[in-house]
């Protein structure tokens, strides 16, 4: 006999909006990018200022409750797998695609990001010396043929214009992938708020360095407009994402936040559509269904990572 369905608990649907919400935020990521580009703000100067404003909150947050305590306490391997979870995913990941951005559409970055799910599986395969399941392999395959069709394959002269912006935004998916791994092997020992605030505090030391390489100080002389962007920006593409999503994975857990979080790709093109005049062609549209075929394919298959939250 097989048992009675849990009925939905309301902190379930709480967490369910939770997850939903930030996503939709998350994802106008690119939107904003784009906005600051046409003001003439460069790609670096859009992820020093971000990370400066972001990062007193995720000091605040990792250094609270027991954070700092686990963090003292940790291994020096911990520490340094941490440490280069923040400088490969979140700086390195975080250069390469906010430059992509400089080359391709907004909604065509979030689709290729989010294959970020496959990259996990093959890497599991790999190390496992395992050849996928057949479900597997088709949510692989479905994820593989709808980056083909998104970046323009039909289209010689899109083709050629993505292709270069695609593939940093594919590797930028490979650093997420490694930036999870990081995160299942060091996050168990130092607790979550301790991995958060050594990640984040060593890819905006990063990123002010590379700053300060390429800039001077007087370049973040921004106007009005750039200042309030930003702002906007960090708050509700950063912070806010990451607060709700967190809570939400908590209640609900990492598999269903993570196919709940599909909802944002959708909601980038929207968001391009109606503030940057964006638009898929049939075939780049049909492309974006056919990868989140196979990111729901994969996610529900294995107990699937949390959202990611670049």
């Amino acid at each position: 006999m097989s048992p009675a369905p849990r009925t939905p608990r309301p902190e379930d649907w709480v967490g369910v909006l939770f997850v939903l919400a930030g996503a939709v935020l998350l994802s106008a990521k690119g939107v904003y990018a784009k906005l600051l580009y046409q003001e003439g703000v460069d790609f670096i100067t859009v992820m020093a200022v971000r990370s400066l404003l972001a990062l007193p909150f995720f000091m605040a947050w990792g250094l609270s409750r027991s954070g700092l305590g686990l963090m003292v306490k940790a291994p020096p391997r911990v520490l340094l797998v941490t440490l280069l979870a923040g400088l490969i995913s979140f700086y390195l990941g975080g250069i390469v695609d906010f430059y992509a951005l400089t080359l391709i559409d907004a909604n065509l970055e979030r689709v290729i990001l989010f294959t970020y799910p496959a990259m996990i599986v093959l890497a599991l395969a790999v190390h496992r010396r395992r050849w996928p399941q057949a479900q597997v392999m088709s949510g692989l395959l479905l994820t593989s043929v709808g980056i083909v069709l998104a970046i323009g394959v039909f289209d010689a002269d899109l083709w050629h214009a993505n292709k270069v912006g695609a593939l940093l935004v594919l590797f930028c998916a490979v650093t997420y992938a490694g930036y999870f791994f990081a995160n299942d092997y060091a996050g168990n020992r130092i607790g979550t708020r301790g991995f958060v605030f050594i990640v984040t505090t060593s890819s905006a030391l990063a990123v002010w360095l590379h700053f300060f390489i390429v800039h001077d100080f007087e370049d973040v002389r921004l106007g009005g407009r750039a200042w309030l962007l930003l702002t906007a920006m960090t708050v509700t593409t950063t912070v806010a994402p990451v607060a709700l999503l967190a809570e939400g994975v908590r209640r609900i857990g990492a598999q269903r936040g993570a196919v709940l979080s599909t909802v944002g790709p959708p909601s980038t093109i929207a968001l391009s559509a109606l503030i940057l005049g964006e638009s898929l062609r049939w075939f780049q549209f049909l492309g974006m269904l056919a990868v989140l075929a196979g990111i729901y394919v994969l996610e529900r298959r294995s107990v699937a990572p949390p959202p990611v939250t670049d």
